[in-house]
């Protein structure tokens, strides 16, 4: 699983660079992951009751919880505007729907033979 998040991230950021919708569905997996990973991480440091880790106030505080930090809150944010972006589309694409007649019933409405096939 390792060996796809790199080229996924460059993806990612291949959508992002030429503007591609496709870009929401890359950000999402992608960030769905580093969580996971840092929620992995961090699980077993607690489970194991942080026997890993040094004791030394600077490593503990600084190393392990501030320089993994950026790796929660990134993607986290990440995921927040994603899924903002994707729940905006939805309602406007459900708004368009309601909108516009069906096709059926606008053929039958300017009185034309419809096909069903």
């Amino acid at each position: 699983m390792c060996a796809l998040w790199g080229p996924l991230a460059l993806l990612c950021a291949y959508l992002l660079y030429v503007g591609h919708p496709g870009r929401y569905l890359a950000q999402l997996m992608l960030s769905m992951g580093q969580l996971y990973g840092l929620l992995l991480y961090y699980g077993t440091e607690i489970f194991d009751a942080f026997v890993h880790t040094s004791p030394a106030p600077l490593h503990y505080w600084v190393y392990f919880w501030g320089f993994n930090a950026p790796w929660f809150v990134v993607p986290a944010l990440i995921l927040a505007n994603t899924g903002r972006t994707i729940v905006r589309a939805c309602a406007a694409a459900q708004l368009q729907a309601r909108a516009v007649p069906a096709k059926p019933a606008a053929a039958a409405a300017a009185g034309k033979k419809q096909k069903l096939w």
